[in-house]
């Protein structure tokens, strides 16, 4: 790791704007330490507010006005020959904080940040890319069925559950949370025995938090092993969790650190504070000291899986009990994520969840362009499928104010 994070000092004091006036043009092996525990920790806006500054030289070399265009935001990665030669591959996220942020990165980077993943698989299992179920798909042309991605949703979720259930070649899964919530929903509503000959293996879930109590419930569900990949766009993978249920940071890719609300870093068990991420790979836009919104905290002693590495517990704030249900801000997210993949209802500029009862919810609505009954019905038809037991009540308002704090918030009592 201390090579890697010095040829990425190097590269920053000399080829990157932000930091060119912050570091040293040569480097001292013995002070590197001490040279990146001084630079500055970033965030999301401090990289939005200005990108160029975060361009390596050779990036900038080229007209970059281009990648600028909003149009870019419908699609997740886009792959450009620039002027000079350049290969990039340009990704965008959802934006749930506001507008979306651009992430740029090399074929050769990604490749890199790819194999990290399966580096980490093959440390738990051997696997096969053969074998691998890539259920993230973003488009209809990703898709991995051999079937109609366009049909009604509990329709789709039945055709995939007893298509996979018939399977003998998948022995791992990488699925998001929210899908793998909808699988289950359905398995129990129709009391699908899963999985019976133990052919699935493992289910590698990413992209939502999962409480231990409901990664257990998933784990007897589907008969299998469940892993949580936490990771982000930007940075790629960051840490896998064990058999334990605790995680383990990818230090050849990342370096990890805790800080708290003063920005000092935390190096103590059982002390939460906000997760800093440098990425060792990335060098055309570097991530370098980038602050998370996710808490979390060490724990004291080695883990029992045998990996030396510090265990580390992800503090989500998210994790609420709305009714009969646990993690209350997930059970809307996936009413929501729905909604936009199976509908297309995605043309309004956020959604706010609050609860007013036990049973009883407002949604409002800003600046929806589409029609009001379109979206409350189709709203109430995904929340009765999704969760038929759950017998609430919603009170639908819309607004056109432009003044908002988040795409999508939840508020529960």
């Amino acid at each position: 790791m201390e090579s890697k994070l010095c040829d990425i000092i190097s590269h920053l004091a000399n080829n990157v704007s932000y930091y060119k006036e912050r570091l040293p043009k040569y480097i001292n092996p013995h002070e590197q330490i001490d040279i990146f525990l001084e630079i500055p920790i970033i965030t999301k806006e401090t990289v939005k507010s200005n990108y160029i500054d975060f361009f390596c030289d050779q990036l900038k070399e080229n007209d970059l006005n281009f990648l600028f265009n909003n149009e870019y935001y419908k699609v997740k990665t886009h792959p450009f020959i620039l002027e000079n030669g350049m290969s990039i591959l340009v990704s965008f996220t959802s934006g749930t904080s506001g507008t979306p942020m651009m992430i740029i990165r090399t074929p050769d980077e990604q490749l890199k940040l790819n194999a990290e993943i399966w580096r980490l698989r093959n440390k738990v299992s051997h696997i096969e890319p053969k074998n691998l179920l890539y259920r993230v798909h973003l488009n209809s042309a990703d898709y991995p069925f051999p079937f109609d991605p366009n049909k009604k949703v509990e329709y789709r979720i039945a055709d995939e559950i007893a298509y996979l259930n018939n399977n003998k070649r998948y022995k791992w899964w990488h699925i998001q949370a929210q899908d793998l919530e909808k699988y289950y929903q359905h398995i129990i509503k129709y009391s699908i025995d899963f999985n019976i000959d133990k052919i699935l293996q493992y289910i590698e879930y990413t992209s939502s938090f999962v409480s231990n109590e409901v990664r257990k419930i998933y784990a007897e569900t589907f008969k299998c092993n469940i892993i949580d990949l936490y990771g982000c766009l930007e940075i790629w993978s960051i840490s896998q969790s064990c058999k334990h249920g605790y995680h383990h940071v990818n230090e050849r890719s990342v370096i990890f650190e805790i800080i708290n609300q003063n920005g000092c870093i935390i190096s103590e068990p059982n002390k939460i504070g906000r997760v800093v991420v440098t990425s060792l790979i990335q060098k055309v836009m570097p991530f370098i000291r980038y602050k998370l919104s996710d808490k979390a905290y060490y724990m004291e002693s080695a883990c029992e899986c045998g990996n030396p590495a510090k265990r580390i517990v992800f503090v989500h704030g998210d994790e609420r009990i709305v009714g009969t249900k646990k993690n209350g801000k997930k059970y809307f997210e996936t009413i929501v994520d729905m909604m936009i993949d199976d509908y297309n209802i995605d043309n309004y500029l956020s959604i706010h969840v609050t609860q007013v009862s036990a049973n009883e919810f407002d949604v409002n609505t800003r600046r929806l362009l589409g029609s009001t009954e379109t979206f409350q019905k189709k709203f109430e038809e995904i929340a009765s499928c999704l969760y038929p037991e759950d017998k609430y009540k919603y009170y639908f308002t819309y607004n056109d104010a432009l003044i908002f704090e988040d795409i999508f918030s939840v508020s529960f009592k």
